[in-house]
């Protein structure tokens, strides 16, 4: 995942455009994209700095709920595929790709 700019890079292109230089020649001149130029103003003008906003988050596992029932069949059947788990799990309308599954047995 990204990270967010220095804030002293932010401070800057915000404080440009301000001044009523446009945001593409302000994006030019600080070598950001003009769309991150545009974003940048919205902070600015909602809480009146142009810090970052919150990101990432903490999201559970799509399996979480799952995994005693995943367990239990995978104990009743060792050698299943993981194909096959994944067609049970979509009949209990349980939607992951075979990539999560792998990835959480």
């Amino acid at each position: 995942m990204g990270h967010p700019y220095l804030i002293d890079l932010r401070e800057r292109v915000v404080a440009a455009v301000r001044s009523g230089i446009s945001r593409g020649k302000v994006a030019t001149y600080f070598c950001v994209g003009v769309s991150t130029a545009i974003r940048w103003t919205a902070p600015e003008r909602e809480i009146g700095r142009p810090a970052a906003f919150a990101m990432g988050g903490k999201c559970s596992f799509s399996l979480a709920t799952e995994r005693s029932w995943v367990m239990a069949r995978l104990e009743a059947k060792p050698d299943i595929t993981l194909r096959a788990l994944l067609a049970a799990l979509r009949e209990r309308s349980v939607m992951v790709s075979y990539f999560a599954l792998d990835h959480n047995t």
